[in-house]
């Protein structure tokens, strides 16, 4: 027979929407359930399990982009295509940078890309000769709204 516990469940972390009891069992939002596992797994605190978790996404992440690099790479360059839109609803895509093709070169740049953002952008890496067939494009989503007569809503 399985052991039933009982655990204290502070009535904030209902309120908050953090805990949900559906059919009689126990529903844990995921930051709830990292706290959970974190007393569980040899009592680190969450802060040192989320570090631990982020350094091993940040070197998976770098594992990614060398590999991505090293297949796109051509003449010890790749292409960066990126597009995004601001704050004013401009957008624009299939805009192409072309950078030394190794990890600390892509990073930078994207680092220098991703801090003047004022909406949401986007980038990949491709191959320098097919990067150069892609044309570039960019539109005016508030005008094109007030064209179409609902100036106040911008349908992206």
């Amino acid at each position: 027979m399985k052991k039933q516990t009982t655990a204290y469940i502070p009535t904030r972390w209902i309120r908050q929407g953090l805990v949900n009891v559906v059919d009689g069992k126990l529903h844990l939002h995921p930051s709830i359930k990292t706290r959970w596992l974190c007393g569980k797994l040899g009592r680190i605190s969450n802060r040192e399990y989320l570090e631990k978790r982020s350094l091993s996404d940040r070197l998976s992440r770098r594992e990614k982009l060398a590999f991505k690099i090293e297949e796109n790479a051509q003449e010890e360059m790749v292409a960066i295509v990126y597009g995004g839109r601001d704050c004013d609803m401009s957008q624009w895509d299939n805009r192409v940078s072309y950078v030394p093709a190794t990890v600390t070169h892509v990073e930078k740049w994207v680092d220098d890309y991703m801090e003047g953002a004022e909406g949401p952008q986007w980038w990949h890496i491709e191959k320098p000769s097919s990067a150069k067939e892609l044309e570039s494009s960019s539109r005016d989503l508030a005008l094109e709204a007030h064209e179409d007569g609902h100036p106040h809503v911008v349908y992206a």
